[in-house]
């Protein structure tokens, strides 16, 4: 049986962007932090996952589809 893997989804700068309306979920960034040390302490693996859209007016489009920092990958890999 395998390790279990977290895999972190979307937690992109453009979702900070107004288009994308009001935030509720403030703490969002803080958990998904503390579950990426939690996980990185234990040697487990991450996956991060990030939409890119070829949209060029998308809040998704290169260059503005950074990851938040608290949530980044250290070393982070790109798959097509």
């Amino acid at each position: 049986m395998s390790a279990p893997a977290l895999i972190v989804v979307d937690v992109q700068q453009a979702f900070d962007d107004p288009s994308w309306g009001t935030r509720n979920n403030t703490a969002c960034e803080a958990n998904i932090a503390a579950l990426i040390e939690h996980w990185r302490a234990e040697e487990r693996p991450i996956v991060f996952v990030r939409h890119d859209s070829d949209e060029p007016r998308s809040t998704l489009a290169p260059p503005t589809r950074a990851t938040r920092s608290r949530t980044s990958s250290r070393a982070s890999r790109t798959c097509s």
